[in-house]
């Protein structure tokens, strides 16, 4: 019996699904999308946020659609939210209730900026969590280690980076499915380059529509943090009684010497990002 429980709920939420997709003409669109970083708190934001009683979930975190899952037509997609019935009852109230996602790999992928201009209006809000980005390469590295995609040595990675996804961009813009996952699990370096990530998307979308916070913020003060998402989204103000951390990693501390490296071929990056953003993160 206890065997047969992942299957009857795949099932059960396969059918969901379906349901979605027949209804997904009459379902609205995602007031708001976190857009990245991988390894940045991104689940963690999510797990606390979804709990406040004016933000309707999505059917899942994150739906990948703009990168991954284009292919599945925009239909697809509105199946992921609620239906506009449903939040035009809970708007009756004379509050604001609103709905988005949680996708990380959008900021890093090449063409998902564009296809969400083609798609989503001028009013949608974008929130990017930023992490020192030489940390953030080793958390993502120890992940690719954790689930078996990575062999190499974290310095190897670092060394072997720019070789591994030598034309990788440009078959990922063919819809290459196997450049994708290379470009996915082996970006150590490149998705650490945030500012020409961002670029993409403030050239589609105006600048006030985005909100750049630091990922170290999120983990030392996450009840200020998340006040301040809820100000960006016109929300009320939400406390939680415990913020946890909802994807921990545990893994031993990378080699200082190679975090050193790694943050000085990084500083020129930052500081294009703060040129960018007028934010100095501190990296």
């Amino acid at each position: 019996m206890a065997k047969s429980k992942p299957i009857i709920r795949r099932l059960s939420l396969a059918l969901r699904f379906r349901y979605r997709l027949l209804t997904a003409s009459q379902r609205t669109l995602p007031d708001y999308i976190v857009i990245g970083g991988q390894k940045c708190g991104t689940t963690s934001l999510h797990d606390y946020i979804k709990r406040h009683p004016n933000i309707v979930p999505p059917f899942k975190k994150d739906s990948s659609f703009f990168d991954a899952n284009y292919f599945r037509g925009f239909p697809w997609y509105q199946a992921h939210f609620p239906l506009q019935s449903q939040m035009d009852t809970l708007r009756a109230k004379g509050e604001r209730f609103i709905t988005g996602e949680v996708t990380t790999t959008y900021m890093f992928h090449p063409l998902a900026a564009e296809r969400a201009a083609q798609h989503l209006s001028g009013n949608v809000k974008f929130i990017a969590l930023l992490r020192n980005p030489a940390i953030r390469a080793y958390s993502q590295y120890q992940h690719m280690k954790r689930t078996g995609r990575e062999t190499l040595s974290f310095q190897e990675a670092m060394v072997q980076e720019d070789e591994r996804l030598n034309g990788v961009v440009e078959r990922v813009e063919q819809s290459d499915d196997e450049a994708h996952m290379i470009f996915r699990n082996f970006g150590y370096k490149a998705r650490g380059r945030y500012a020409e990530q961002l670029r993409r998307w403030f050239q589609r979308f105006s600048r006030d529509q985005f909100l750049i916070l630091k990922s170290e913020d999120l983990f030392t003060n996450p009840e200020q943090f998340c006040k301040h998402v809820y100000d960006f989204l016109w929300l009320p103000d939400f406390k939680l009684e415990k913020y946890e951390n909802a994807n921990p990693g545990r893994y031993s501390d990378a080699d200082t010497k190679i975090i050193k490296e790694l943050e000085a071929y990084f500083a020129p990056y930052n500081q294009e990002l703060c040129d960018l953003t007028g934010i100095n993160f501190g990296w």
